[in-house]
């Protein structure tokens, strides 16, 4: 049974949260329940209480019996050959998530899970009366890795459209749908720092530069990588991550 596309069959709960500075954005992340970006998770966590940031992070998981690593391989394999495909499409609740922390954060930055803080991203405290905070890629795509957002009315139509668009365009990364909705608002919005969208193949292999505030560590693309076949690039790669997600807080 494939129930990817209904995400009324998946149910999301607080895994976990913390909130040193009140009066400061929270970080919104989630995860989904028996896949590799569990363990993911568990590294961006532990860089964020190291680093005191606030944060809510939340588990997704399947209300039906549901395999999310067999389903997500079978969806990479069949589109392989289609660039747009995303192996991590799967739920696109993104845009649900940050309306849901909206109901108790005024600010928030939504982050991906497979990244972690190098230091304490302190320009965000800058941002108090801007509403929308987002990078644009090289091809001209929005970055989905990164979001910031501010509660107004404007920012919560904004989710809600998104949300919509991206259910219709399913076959398309939640950035395909994220670009089209912020081209075509009205909100002011504001280019995020390099610093907070650094790719962790952009940097040494053993620590991370000091420039860095937000290091992405890209699990899907990682993951092709085995299902591919190429399993001793897998590995090779899988050690360098896990070395710099380990010294996240390390920063030289």
């Amino acid at each position: 049974m494939d129930i990817s596309k209904d995400l009324s069959m998946f149910i999301w709960t607080v895994h976990t949260e913390h909130v040193y500075h009140p009066d400061e954005a929270t970080v919104i992340s989630f995860f989904t329940t028996s896949n590799f970006y569990k363990k993911e998770a568990e590294y961006m966590i532990e860089s964020m209480i190291r680093n005191r940031i606030n944060h809510r992070v939340y588990a997704v998981a399947p209300i039906v019996q549901y395999d999310f690593e067999t389903h997500e391989r079978d969806l990479y394999v069949t589109n392989c050959s289609e660039e747009n495909i995303s192996f991590s499409q799967i739920p696109k609740l993104k845009p649900k998530i940050c309306m849901d922390a909206l109901n108790d954060f005024d600010r928030i930055m939504w982050v991906d899970c497979d990244s972690v803080f190098a230091k304490y991203p302190r320009e965000v405290a800058h941002w108090k009366h801007r509403e929308l905070g987002v990078f644009k890629k090289d091809d001209g795509r929005l970055a989905g890795g990164v979001i910031y957002f501010r509660k107004t009315p404007a920012v919560i139509r904004l989710l809600s459209e998104w949300d919509a668009l991206g259910r219709q365009m399913w076959e398309n990364t939640d950035q395909c749908a994220l670009t089209r909705i912020v081209e075509s608002t009205t909100i002011p919005y504001f280019t995020l720092p390099f610093h907070f969208i650094v790719k962790y193949d952009t940097v040494p292999p053993i620590y991370i530069p000091s420039y860095v505030t937000i290091l992405h560590f890209q699990a899907e693309r990682r993951m092709r990588h085995l299902l591919d076949g190429n399993r001793t690039e897998y590995h090779a790669i899988e050690a360098q991550v896990r070395r710099l997600q380990s010294n996240a807080s390390s920063v030289l």
